[in-house]
């Protein structure tokens, strides 16, 4: 009799829970979620708060924005991977893309950053990789529906997923993505920045996996190859690469190599380069993985804008710990807008420095 009672007391007590949820506004179980991973952690009922958030959304505000229901959606599956797994956080995307594209209408690339987060999620689990290859194919749909098979963002995005599946995946699968979106990038030209570009990858992906000896000689091609067009507005992606090179000779302990790049990476070194003053700004991203792993850090960025103060160029010129905020850095300076140099009382473009600081909120 006793435990006959103690289970309904219990069923009771869940129907009340989910009563209480239900008349929540979806601030304040946004609010009540993050309190509760503050005093316990990511539990289940922390989850639970922060997918009803996202529910509430949908029928609670009167200015419906699709990219506020994302936002609510990465924090729902968020803390369901980190309550209940990865294949429950997935499931819990699945069904909240559906509810944003049914309630939005229409297509928007912001959906593309929600399989990219998906494609993220699916590489943690071997057991994620249909739902990474499902991912992947979704987003570059959308890509060419959005864009078009000629546009640079599909094949930036095409390489931004493929570094995304790359420990999923592997090596040698990761190569035969970027040489295919190489050799599309090749019919501009050999010397064009996007093959450049990705031929950096491909050494970054040897450095990865600890293949140095085949890195080496990519990254002293692109160096030639740069050097041969003696072009300025290619001088900071020749001293990112001489940087780069220097890591990787120090990986295969060659100490004249790293010796030589970094000499040769002083002298190509960009002249004058100055503080950039921002007139416009727009807040990095601090990344998921880092804010999971409470790691800060900073990355200093070359940048080179127009007369008019728009970005035209942003390379990574240092790092620490390296790879974990550049693209989160490079990602927010091309929406900034800077203060040109004037000279003659007439403004110009120039080149110039600006770094991003990570920090944890304490």
């Amino acid at each position: 009799m006793k435990a006959g009672c103690a289970v309904v007391l219990l069923l009771m007590l869940s129907s009340l829970q989910a009563g209480a949820v239900e008349e929540l506004g979806w601030r304040e179980a946004n609010h009540r979620s993050a309190q509760v991973i503050k005093e316990k952690g990511y539990t289940a009922q922390a989850a639970d708060l922060a997918r009803a958030a996202f529910d509430l959304y949908a029928t609670q505000s009167p200015h419906y924005d699709a990219r506020t229901h994302a936002q609510l959606l990465l924090n729902a599956v968020d803390a369901r991977v980190r309550a209940n797994g990865v294949l429950k956080g997935l499931a819990e995307l699945d069904g909240g893309v559906e509810l944003i594209a049914q309630k939005s209408g229409t297509e928007d690339s912001l959906f593309l950053d929600l399989w990219r987060e998906g494609i993220r999620l699916s590489a943690q689990s071997a057991e994620g990789e249909g739902f990474a290859d499902g991912y992947y194919k979704r987003a570059e749909a959308l890509a060419l529906r959005l864009w078009g098979e000629l546009d640079p963002r599909v094949a930036e995005l095409r390489m931004t997923m493929a570094k995304d599946m790359r420990k999923l995946k592997g090596y040698e699968w990761t190569t035969a993505k970027y040489l295919d979106l190489r050799e599309q990038a090749a019919r501009v030209g050999e010397e064009s920045v996007p093959v450049l570009r990705i031929d950096i990858d491909l050494a970054v992906l040897d450095v990865e996996f600890r293949k140095f000896t085949a890195a080496i000689p990519i990254y002293r091609s692109v160096i030639e190859r740069i050097g041969m067009r003696n072009d300025p507005d290619r001088q900071l992606l020749l001293q990112s690469t001489y940087a780069q090179l220097e890591i990787a000779c120090e990986e295969l302990h060659d100490k004249e190599c790293a010796s030589d790049a970094s000499k040769a990476r002083v002298k190509a070194a960009v002249p004058e380069v100055q503080e950039l003053i921002p007139l416009v700004r727009v807040a990095p991203q601090y990344p998921r993985g880092a804010i999971r792993e409470n790691v800060e850090g900073w990355v200093v960025l070359l940048v080179k804008i127009d007369a008019v103060g728009e970005v035209l160029e942003a390379t990574v010129f240092d790092s620490s710990p390296p790879g974990r905020f550049e693209k989160a850095a490079l990602e927010a300076v091309r929406k900034w807008k800077f203060k040109p140099r004037v000279v003659d009382g007439k403004p110009v473009g120039v080149t110039g420095s600006q770094r991003f600081t990570f920090e944890m909120r304490k």
